[in-house]
C-alpha cells in the first residue's frame, strides 16, 4: 500500500545540488577556482538529503517527532563522516551535542575580507578586498541594528521569542550589541586561542553577535522544531501545504535557534530541511544561501513569511512529477 505521504509529492531524485546554493559567509575568496570547489558541496548535500527524504518517505503515517529526531541524527552523522572522509580537524565538534552558545560577529567583519591585515592596536583586521561573506555579515549586521532600533530599547541584548504552532512562547537566540558584543568578542578570543586556532579573532571595532539558545533551553526549542516538522509532515498528508509550509519553516526557524552541534550543524540542518521540505511541500524545496543568518538575526514571523516567499518565487509554484 502506498504510504500517504508518497502521494502527489516529488520524488527524491529531484533533489540536487541547485537546492543548496552555497553560503556566502563560506566564500571568503575572489578566486573563481576556489568558489567553484566551494559550491561543489552542495552535491554531496543533496545526495544525502535524498538518502534521508527515502527514509522518511517509508516510514510508517502518522509522522512522529521521532522520525524528525532521525532525520536529523542522520543529517548529523553524514556531516560528522563528510569531515571525518576530508581529514577535518576538531572532528568531536561535529557530533557531540553543544553544550555552550554559540557566538557569531556580524556587521563589519574585517577577517572576511580576502587578504586582511592583524591591527593588534585595535584587535580589528584591516585593508583587503571585500568578498561575498564580507556583505552578507555586513547586512545582517544592519538589518540586527534596525531590529534594535525597532525595539526602542537601550539594552545591549535582545532576544529571539518563538511563538510555537500551540501558542506556547519560549526563548530563542539573542543579538548582542555595544559593551554585551565586547564581552563576547573576548570571550570568543580566549575560546579560540584555548582550541589553539590559529589566526586572531576580532575583538574591536562596532560589533555585533547572534547567539544561539542558552544550552538549557536548546532540549525544548529541539523538541519544538521536532513536534512542528513532524506536524508539517502529517498537514501534507491531509492536502493542507499552507498549513505544512509554515510548519516547516516554523520548524526550520527553531532549528537555527539552537543548533545541534558546534561545528557542522548548519549543513545538517540544510539537508534535513530539504529532505523534509520535499514531502512537507510538495515540490522540492529552494534554501536560502543565507538562511542561517536570517534565522538568527530577523523575527519569527519575518523569518517564516520570506521562506516561503523565497521558496515559492524559486519553485514556480510548479509541482514536481511524482515517482
Amino acid at each position: 500500500m502506498a504510504h500517504p505521504h508518497a502521494v502527489a509529492i516529488p520524488s527524491a531524485a529531484g533533489i540536487t545540488a541547485s537546492v543548496f546554493p552555497a553560503p556566502a559567509t563560506a566564500i571568503r575568496t575572489n578566486d573563481p577556482v576556489a568558489v567553484a570547489g566551494i559550491r561543489e558541496f552542495a552535491r554531496y548535500q543533496a545526495a544525502a538529503a535524498r538518502t534521508i527524504a527515502a527514509m522518511i518517505l517509508g516510514a510508517p503515517a502518522p509522522a512522529t517527532p521521532c522520525l524528525i529526531e532521525g532525520a536529523l541524527n542522520a543529517a548529523t552523522a553524514w556531516r560528522y563522516r563528510v569531515a571525518e572522509q576530508s581529514g577535518e580537524t576538531g572532528l568531536p565538534r561535529y557530533r557531540l551535542p553543544l553544550t555552550t552558545a554559540r557566538y557569531r560577529r556580524i556587521g563589519h567583519v574585517g577577517k572576511a575580507r580576502e587578504g586582511a591585515i592583524w591591527h593588534e592596536p585595535t584587535g580589528t583586521y584591516f585593508g583587503g578586498l571585500a568578498t561575498p561573506a564580507y556583505h552578507t555579515l555586513g547586512l545582517f549586521g544592519r538589518y540586527a541594528a534596525t531590529r534594535f532600533a525597532e525595539a526602542e530599547s537601550c539594552r545591549d541584548t535582545l532576544r529571539n521569542q518563538l511563538t510555537l504552532h500551540n501558542g506556547a512562547i519560549i526563548a530563542g537566540g539573542a543579538l548582542l550589541r555595544r559593551a554585551a558584543a565586547a564581552d563576547v568578542a573576548d570571550l570568543v578570543s580566549r575560546s579560540a586561542a584555548l582550541r589553539g586556532e590559529t589566526g586572531k579573532a576580532e575583538t574591536g571595532g562596532n560589533a555585533m553577535y547572534a547567539v544561539s539558545a542558552p544550552p538549557a533551553d536548546s532540549e525544548a526549542i529541539n523538541e519544538a522544531a521536532a513536534s512542528a516538522l513532524a506536524d508539517a509532515l502529517n498537514a501534507a498528508a491531509d492536502s493542507d501545504i499552507d498549513t505544512a509550509s509554515r510548519l516547516w519553516a516554523l520548524g526550520a526557524y527553531c532549528l537555527y535557534q539552537a543548533p545541534r552541534t558546534a561545528r557542522g550543524a548548519d549543513a545538517a540542518c540544510r539537508v534535513a530541511l530539504a529532505a523534509l521540505g520535499a514531502v512537507a511541500l510538495r515540490r522540492i524545496p529552494w534554501l536560502p544561501h543565507d538562511i542561517d543568518l536570517r534565522a538568527q538575526v530577523l523575527e519569527q514571523a519575518v523569518f517564516v513569511e520570506q521562506l516561503i516567499a523565497t521558496h515559492h518565487r524559486h519553485t514556480g509554484f510548479v509541482t514536481v512529477a511524482s515517482g
